[in-house]
């Protein structure tokens, strides 16, 4: 029963005493800290069983905390163009229900002749949103429906053999 209080006496007055300088630390994940004053710097890592650089030409492998990722970014390019579309692709329009108008996009990956109709659900056709040739992008066209009686509508789009619709709701 003595030592361990003895033990705790210890350990309690150990972690109370400050030195000249006072060091901060920062710990992450199980027990690694960097500690540093004026003239050092002390990084450390608790239970690491391997750390270091592996790996092929190629291929380059680092494990454990202290292997900082340099020399990687070569430099930083802007791109002017969005990337080109992969697939066909005819979205929901926003806002959906709108009054007056709405915003629908459509994608596409490589030229096409696109033409974008508008049908009430009797399938009568109501106006001709798009009807023209278009390069690959992603292409987006405001409807206004100013003319049209509130209800549900389907929009339709045909490029090239892609085709594909989606409904739309007016409210006003």
């Amino acid at each position: 029963m003595n030592r361990i209080i003895i033990l705790l006496a210890v350990l309690s007055g150990v972690t109370g005493l400050e030195a000249q300088d006072k060091i901060t630390s920062s710990v992450f994940s199980n027990g690694g800290g960097t500690t540093a004053g004026a003239n050092f710097t002390i990084q450390g890592t608790v239970g690491q069983g391997i750390i270091g650089r592996s790996g092929s030409p190629r291929d380059s492998l680092l494990s454990g905390f202290w292997n900082a990722i340099s020399g990687l970014v070569t430099s930083v390019e802007t791109l002017d163009e969005a990337p080109i579309p992969k697939v066909f692709r005819l979205e929901q329009n926003y806002p959906n229900p709108f009054n007056p108008s709405t915003t629908i996009q459509f994608s596409l990956p490589k030229a096409s002749p696109v033409v974008i109709t508008l049908y009430d659900l009797l399938g009568r056709q109501m106006a001709t949103l798009v009807d023209d040739d278009y390069q690959p992008g992603v292409y987006k066209i405001t409807f206004d429906a100013a003319g049209l009686a509130s209800g549900v509508y389907v929009y339709r789009i045909q490029a090239g053999a892609y085709q594909a619709s989606r409904k739309l709701m007016l409210m006003k």
